[in-house]
């Protein structure tokens, strides 16, 4: 009894272990077929769609002979040549849900059915109204932000603009002209970004001024001209300038 119970065990053990190495395989076997809709132009929020669509094929296993793509159960294009693609409007479809899949047909004659897509086709006015919830919370946000980098600016204080001839650092949004007094400075994080522009404030005169980015070349031509303006500023006077002035002021020296 003893003997025939542990052959037993022996066999359901060798049995367990064949089913277990088997069965990995016959699932690698499977191949995974799956579909994916791409928006080509239109509205899209969530599952909510509108507009040009486009489904295609995706994965790996046997070759492909045919795709059947099925929406609600109904066929609604078969494809025998790859990439398998397929565009359609969602307004040809009728408005609301939409279950969308495909049945793959391989070469070698076997089916597999794809993944199931589900998506909500809505009307025109659904999708304006869902553009202008998405709209208004972004432009409150960018308000809100333009608003907050100009209090920032005008009750921060200025930054102290460096020497002329002495090396400065752009920064990586890079650095720019100013308009009014053709100082170069580095564009900050808090200008506000208006589209042709951003408006900041000047390091040198202070004011507020549009300005856009200036290349390597423009700024090192900018702090060359600051410089030389700089040092025409402090040129000493002439030896003719300076004996004229010494003459006028012994006039008023009392004689010994």
């Amino acid at each position: 009894m003893k003997k025939r119970a542990i052959l037993f065990c022996a066999i359901t053990l060798a049995v367990g272990l064949l089913f277990s190495s088997l069965s990995p395989a016959s699932a690698q076997d499977e191949p995974d077929y799956r579909i994916s809709l791409r928006r080509e132009f239109g509205y899209g929020a969530g599952s909510n769609i509108r507009g040009r669509m486009s489904l295609r094929l995706v994965g790996e296993g046997l070759e492909v002979q045919q795709v059947t793509y099925l929406m609600d159960g109904q066929a609604i294009a078969v494809l025998n040549e790859a990439p398998f693609k397929f565009e359609f409007r969602t307004d040809d479809y009728g408005y609301g849900p939409h279950d969308i899949s495909a049945v793959i047909t391989t070469k070698n004659s076997e089916t597999f059915n794809s993944n199931t897509l589900r998506y909500n086709f809505v009307t025109q006015a659904e999708e304006s109204s869902g553009i202008k919830n998405i709209l208004v919370p972004v432009g409150v946000v960018l308000i809100a932000a333009m608003g907050f980098s100009a209090l920032v600016q005008f009750i921060g204080k200025p930054k102290q603009a460096p020497r002329p001839g002495q090396p400065r650092n752009y920064g990586m949004l890079g650095g720019t002209i100013c308009p009014k007094c053709g100082h170069p400075f580095p564009r900050s994080l808090m200008g506000m970004n208006l589209v042709v522009g951003r408006l900041e404030r000047c390091e040198s005169c202070k004011r507020f001024v549009l300005t856009v980015r200036a290349t390597p070349a423009q700024l090192a031509e900018a702090e060359a001209r600051e410089a030389a303006s700089a040092a025409e500023a402090v040129k000493p006077l002439d030896m003719e300038e300076m004996g004229k002035d010494a003459i006028e002021e012994s006039k008023y020296f009392d004689s010994l």
